[in-house]
């Protein structure tokens, strides 16, 4: 397990969340040379332009990045940065990996005014008093309250990694899965990660885009620098450039200071745009330049800005369709377009079921602080014959349910699960009423279809498992226009 699947642990992360959310402070993970910050809320002008200018400290350009590394070995629980703010340091263990968790940005109370007038004399022309005043200060008690949440994160992720030590096989950044699928989609994404190509990854809702997106950047070059998401259709269309590209001070109604976009702030790192298929179409000629040339303008700018960053796309939607249609434009399709993933749906791959089942079940116990728990067999067999129309985001949501409302029973029963949608059983093939012709084309079109989600789509591997010619195979599926159900 390396620094980037310690923090997708969702307990992890909520532990993070409350501390940025009540202390508007960084926090994050180092170890060695590598260093994962946690994304979240905006941070204050004055750490994001250092992190993206060097400062000359004793006569050389020192980083964030550099002076954050710096910090891996320190014993003393609250250090200084090189611009002069502080962080308080906990040391976590995770079986042989042993690291920092930081809460960093903010100024000490006892020495805030001393700090000020240092920050002051350093501060470029265009930051200020409104900047400076946007920097935490932490008075003693404060400081006490952020350093036991991160001792508390360090408990967490000593708790559930012992959840995680699954065989290697099974997980791939954050991922599970034991299945033909999961394991063609593993074995594809560790040869695109190492790359710089732009990915677009499509699947349903519930499959886990986010995730692939994660585990691209936690195995690629770049693991060590910034990895942001945003949702597309979580913004304001009217807001939309001013978060991607930021603004200039005065630019329209509310700009009050100058704002760096979030592709600035992924400069060097990965940015992963969630469904791209809602992006405003005058947005995209936008988005078209900074994958072809690297450059953009911020709102109210006349300055070109240039970045170097890996940009992942999911959508699900058919954008094919989407250009057909006029609402996605055909030039930012084939730039997307480089590579392909596919979220297999959960209906796709029910031999994990049982797996994600346990995996779900047991974190959740831990985190509502029930005694462990154990399906029934009939339960089991209930959650494996369902189709899942929400996928494993379903799934983790029923397990959920299913661990409050059974309190301290230690084996939850079918008779407690409550799904929705079909089984696999009412979407059996049934022969009634058909003439004997009819009937064997509609069972070889269904075994056909079934075979090759099962393989992934792996023509050679289906036709193994048929016991047919791949020629053969090839003309049914052309016969039957199976390639229109790939994606269903």
């Amino acid at each position: 397990m390396n620094l980037h699947e310690v923090a997708l642990l969702p307990a992890v992360r909520r532990v993070a969340q409350t501390i940025r959310g009540q202390f508007g402070v960084w926090v994050g993970l180092l170890e060695g040379e590598s260093v994962v910050p946690f994304p979240g809320l905006d941070e204050h002008p004055l750490c994001n332009h250092f992190m993206a200018n060097p400062l000359m400290v004793a006569g050389s350009a020192s980083t964030c990045s550099t002076c954050v590394r710096s910090w891996a070995n320190e014993t003393r629980p609250v250090v200084s940065c090189h611009v002069g703010l502080d962080a308080i340091l906990v040391p976590f263990r995770l079986g042989k990996l042993e690291g920092r968790l930081y809460a960093s940005g903010f100024l000490s109370a006892e020495s805030a005014a001393e700090r000020m007038e240092h920050l002051r004399a350093i501060l470029p022309p265009h930051l200020g008093e409104a900047e400076l005043s946007e920097i935490p200060i932490l008075d003693r008690r404060k400081r006490d309250v952020v350093s036991s949440l991160l001792k508390a994160m360090s408990d967490e992720i000593e708790d559930e990694a012992e959840e995680l030590e699954l065989d290697e096989g099974t997980r791939y950044g954050g991922m599970l899965g034991q299945s033909e699928p999961m394991q063609l989609l593993f074995n594809r994404l560790r040869r695109i990660s190492t790359g710089n190509s732009t990915v677009l990854i499509e699947g349903e809702n519930g499959t886990g885009k986010e995730l692939i997106a994660r585990a691209i950047h936690a195995h690629s070059t770049r693991q060590d620098m910034a990895f942001i998401a945003q949702n597309c259709a979580a913004i304001a269309p009217d807001l939309i450039a001013s978060e991607l590209f930021g603004h200039k001070k005065g630019s329209f109604s509310g700009a009050h200071r100058d704002r760096v976009g979030l592709f600035e702030s992924a400069n060097g790192g990965t940015f992963f745009l969630d469904e791209i298929g809602e992006m405003d179409i005058s947005l995209q000629v936008k988005l078209l330049r900074v994958l072809q040339e690297g450059t953009f303008l911020p709102v109210g700018d006349n300055v070109v800005r240039k970045v170097n960053v890996r940009v992942l796309c999911a959508t699900n939607r058919d954008l094919k369709e989407e250009v057909q249609a006029g609402r996605f434009r055909e030039d930012l399709y084939y730039r997307v377009n480089v590579i392909t993933i596919t979220a297999p749906p959960l209906r796709h791959r029910l031999d994990d079921i049982p797996l994600l089942a346990k995996f779900f079940l047991d974190r959740a116990c831990h985190r509502h602080d029930r005694p462990r728990k154990r399906f029934a067999p009939d339960a089991l067999k209930e959650l494996a014959e369902h189709t899942w129309p929400g996928n494993v985001r379903e799934l983790e949501n029923e397990v959920e349910r299913l661990v409050i409302m059974t309190q301290d029973e230690p084996v939850i029963p079918a008779s407690e699960l409550r799904l929705h949608g079909n089984t696999r059983s009412d979407t059996a093939f049934t022969a009634i009423d058909l003439k004997l012709p009819d009937a064997v084309e509609k069972l070889e079109r269904q075994m056909i279809l079934e075979s090759l989600r099962r393989t992934g789509w792996n023509k050679t591997k289906t036709a193994e498992q048929l016991g047919v010619s791949r020629r053969n195979l090839i003309r049914k599926i052309a016969s039957y226009e199976l390639e229109k159900q790939r994606h269903s």
